[in-house]
């Protein structure tokens, strides 16, 4: 036996083995890449349900007429400390970039503004509410498509993006308006 026949075998076999091993680590790093991305979805997922719902609770503290003032600012923190915003938030701290947890924080300081005005007075009608309700929505909204960018979802930017006023402008300022549902 030449000396050649077992050489190319094993230059063989070492090539194959290889190329095994490449293809592995390539297709583990392609399930850990979508893996990853897809926590990182669940966890922005997971914030924008707690603005939405920490939102949602203020509101209904908003509406208890049996509150006192103290009584009323003391549910609508626990309404704020329970829809798990700050938990989720230092979850993103560790997963997004600079960019999408500066939006994150602007969303959650905007939620504050909406705490602290039904804090002073419990009229969802009024217009220091509507101006930190209407800071909320479009703070969310621009979070929402950062998010969308982030997690590479292509198409048309969110349709409610463009119909929210800038942060500060009050209803009846020119731009285009939400319609009559004031619910959110």
């Amino acid at each position: 036996m030449e000396w050649s026949t077992i050489l190319g075998t094993i230059v063989g076999a070492m090539v194959g083995l290889m190329s095994v091993f490449l293809a592995d680590h390539l297709r583990w790093r392609r399930e850990e890449k979508s893996r990853l991305l897809q926590a990182r979805q669940q966890v922005y997922v997971d914030f924008l349900a707690a603005l939405s719902k920490a939102h949602s609770d203020m509101r209904s503290v908003a509406f208890r007429s049996e509150f006192s003032p103290v009584e009323r600012s003391h549910a609508l923190l626990e309404a704020l400390d329970a829809s798990g915003v700050w938990r989720l938030r230092q979850s993103i701290s560790l997963i997004g970039s600079r960019k999408l947890m500066h939006e994150v924080v602007t969303a959650a300081r905007c939620l504050e503004g909406v705490c602290e005005v039904l804090s002073h007075e419990a009229d969802v009608s009024s217009d220091r509410y509507i101006n930190a309700r209407n800071n909320l929505w479009a703070a969310n909204a621009a979070l929402r498509e950062l998010m969308r960018k982030d997690l590479g979802i292509a198409g048309d930017p969110d349709p409610d993006v463009h119909s929210y006023r800038p942060l500060g402008e009050k209803e009846g300022q020119g731009t285009t308006t939400l319609g009559a549902d004031n619910s959110r």
